[in-house]
């Protein structure tokens, strides 16, 4: 069960970095707050937190690069000078992750539109990825004070996991 713990745990982990990754390309340039674009809180809470995913790594550091020189993501730009394994990977991102076709029209079932919550989602995004990481870290924490030699370094692990607990808590709370 621990094992399975763990592959849920990254592919979740996973799962978040791609959502971080499309809303960045597809929202990058709409206004989070008055004064900030969505694209600007992302890059900077993500300046805290390193991707786990190589390949999203990869990308979200084609993304800065392209932030930084033109001020907006656009895939096309990239995708010419992208390696194969690149290429196919923006191409998921930049795929709309649920298309809902012709609901509304045909059904009159009225759907939020991604860009009415956009706040809400780049903020819980982030949280969501927070809060998957800190679960990784207190499940490789649990395997160090498994094999922990001294009674000081078992005193420091327990602090930090105690530590990470009461921060994945918190982060849990904010989420709901």
């Amino acid at each position: 069960a621990p094992k399975e713990e763990t592959q849920a745990t990254i592919q979740g982990i996973s799962a978040q970095e791609r959502t971080l990754l499309y809303i960045l390309l597809h929202y990058g340039t709409h206004s989070l707050t008055k004064d900030k674009l969505v694209g600007t809180y992302l890059f900077e809470e993500l300046a805290e937190i390193s991707l786990t995913t190589p390949i999203y790594k990869t990308l979200l550091e084609k993304f800065k690069q392209q932030w930084q020189k033109r001020g907006k993501i656009t895939g096309t730009d990239f995708l010419k000078q992208a390696t194969e394994e690149i290429k196919k990977e923006a191409i998921e991102v930049m795929a709309q992750p649920h298309a809902i076709g012709e609901w509304e029209k045909y059904y009159q079932i009225s759907l939020p539109k991604e860009e009415e919550k956009l706040a809400q989602w780049c903020f819980k995004s982030i949280l969501y990825l927070k809060l998957k990481l800190g679960q990784q870290l207190i499940a490789n924490n649990r395997k160090a004070l498994q094999a922990v030699t001294s009674q000081e370094e078992e005193e420091k692990l327990l602090a930090v996991h105690q530590a990470l607990q009461n921060t994945v808590v918190k982060i849990a709370q904010t989420l709901g």
